[in-house]
């Protein structure tokens, strides 16, 4: 029962409502997915209700997969084709508090070979030495709000999800003061 909520909401007119139990979107689309050894940005806007046990932000499949994790903290994954993580773990070094909205990041910087987590514009987080890693495409869908299984459902609200393929950040910037526009 994944719904919009007019009531909490970052920018417009409302926000993707996820009470942590079966709630997600799945993206059928595989072509979406950042994969490959190019560079990528996935960006949204959080608000936790309640930190648990892996609030799910994004996966596609098992190549990339983002949390919120029990402590409050940004954690990530990153998988070949094969299922084989070469990113296993990362972790955002803030806490990303309960009831109040942030903007994060996950950047891969593949020139650079740096994955990087900013919250708020700030850099909160960087693996370096991943230059010729694979982000592997699955069979699996990928998912916003848990991951690809319906599993780890996150227990919230995300505004403004954007996936780009390139790495749009490469040191501190300014959050997003405004809706992304619609292309």
């Amino acid at each position: 029962n994944a719904q919009l909520d007019t009531s909490v909401k970052k920018f417009g007119t409302a926000s993707l409502e996820l009470d942590g139990a079966s709630d997600y979107l799945e993206v059928t689309n595989k072509d979406l997915a950042p994969v490959g050894t190019q560079s990528f940005t996935i960006e949204c806007f959080v608000y936790v209700n309640a930190n648990k046990n892996y609030n799910g932000i994004y996966s596609a499949g098992t190549g990339i997969q983002m949390y919120v994790n029990s402590s409050g903290k940004l954690q990530c994954w990153l998988a070949n084709s094969g299922g084989t993580f070469f990113v296993n773990g990362f972790q955002g070094t803030t806490v990303i508090p309960t009831s109040t909205w942030r903007h994060i990041a996950l950047v891969r910087d593949f020139s650079a070979g740096t994955l990087t987590w900013f919250v708020e514009g700030l850099e909160k987080g960087q693996q370096t030495s991943i230059t010729d890693s694979v982000v592997g495409l699955t069979t699996y869908s990928h998912t916003i709000g848990s991951y690809e299984s319906g599993s780890y459902e996150f227990n919230g609200f995300i505004d403004e999800f954007r996936i780009t393929n390139k790495a749009r950040y490469t040191s501190n910037f300014t959050a997003p003061t405004k809706e992304f526009p619609n292309l």
